[in-house]
């Protein structure tokens, strides 16, 4: 017959991730990948606070260029 089987959930946790590329993740992960919320900071100061999925930004969430008039440009971005 069929066996009941739990299925366990992925931990959790909140990390900060150093990119090899010198970005830097602060928030969610899961098994050390970046995951969940959060935000990255770039070499360039460049940031980005919202959703990440594997490392990269997906969803919903704020970008902020370096050295570019913020004012100009939406915000909202959508990987």
């Amino acid at each position: 017959g069929l066996k009941n089987k739990k299925k366990s959930k992925a931990q959790v946790e909140y990390s900060e991730i150093v990119f090899p590329d010198g970005a830097i993740f602060k928030g969610k992960s899961v098994k050390g990948q970046a995951t969940g919320y959060g935000c990255i900071l770039w070499p360039d100061k460049s940031t980005y606070d919202g959703y990440v999925r594997r490392g990269l930004p997906h969803g919903q969430g704020t970008k902020n260029w370096a050295n570019v008039d913020q004012s100009k440009l939406n915000q909202y971005v959508t990987y």
